[in-house]
């Protein structure tokens, strides 16, 4: 990801938020060690898996309650356009409560 660019994947927004907290930890004064490529590469790793996993379930639970599908596809219709050709903000995500709300209910499962 450059610099001043949105972040457009998991992996920058991971990122992003790592590099907010060694600003912050820096501005303080405080000190700590930054993660190796081996831990990077095992957060990676993780961090894939256990996305799989919750894509998975969340297709699954989504099947079998499609009023719940319907509600999260007007939340999502009601913020971006497929047809704009441009990528959903972190902004825009922010605004879907209802989709948050389903999404944090699927990896409570």
């Amino acid at each position: 990801m450059k610099k001043g660019k949105e972040p457009t994947c998991l992996i920058d927004f991971w990122m992003q938020e790592t590099v907010k907290e060694l600003t912050a930890l820096s501005e303080s004064g405080e000190t700590t060690a930054l993660p190796s490529d081996v831990e990077i590469g095992s957060y990676l790793f993780v961090a894939q898996d256990a996305s799989t996993s919750s894509l998975l379930w969340a297709v699954t639970l989504l099947d079998s309650h499609l009023e719940v599908l319907a509600k999260v596809r007007e939340e999502v219709e009601s913020i971006w356009l497929l047809e704009s050709d441009s990528l959903i903000t972190s902004d825009q995500i922010a605004q879907m409560k209802y989709t948050h709300a389903v999404a944090r209910e699927i990896l409570s499962l």
